[in-house]
């Protein structure tokens, strides 16, 4: 029985299963997945990944799902995550998770004031909603 804690699943390379969802959920369950979190990286995705989850879900796999913004995404969807937004979406029983959120200075120096304020209400909300908070970091540690 394993955990998948962070996959995305409206993401995913499905040349192998011929283009179909349901392959690769087929191949989780025969790996012996039993839940899996997809993870929410801008608030576009959201309709996509809450009906994979509830099409999917099922008593052999248990699927959830995050909602936040990723550090990489532009500062006007980084903004766009403001705790009210994120609680109000978040507030569903499928919603397991607060993020992907974060702080990626990698791909981009130019926005860290926008990626920690994001951060910042991404923890906030969170806290509220007494979830837990999926980070994402590269090359900023200390400031995580």
């Amino acid at each position: 029985m394993f955990t998948d804690t962070h996959c995305h699943l409206n993401r995913l390379d499905l040349t192998k299963y011929d283009g179909q969802l349901s392959g690769a959920i087929a191949a989780m369950k025969e790996a012996n997945v039993t839940r899996a979190m997809a993870i929410m990286c801008d608030f576009a995705e959201y309709d996509e990944i809450a009906d994979i989850v509830s099409r999917y879900s099922d008593d052999e796999l248990r699927l959830g799902m995050s909602v936040g913004i990723h550090p990489c995404e532009d500062i006007g969807v980084l903004q766009s995550a403001s705790v009210e937004r994120l609680m109000e979406t978040a507030k569903e029983e499928q919603v397991w998770a607060i993020g992907e959120t974060g702080l990626d200075y990698y791909w981009s120096t130019e926005n860290k004031l926008a990626q920690q304020d994001s951060l910042a209400r991404h923890i906030h909300a969170s806290q509220q909603l007494k979830k837990p908070l999926v980070v994402h970091m590269r090359d900023a540690k200390e400031d995580t």
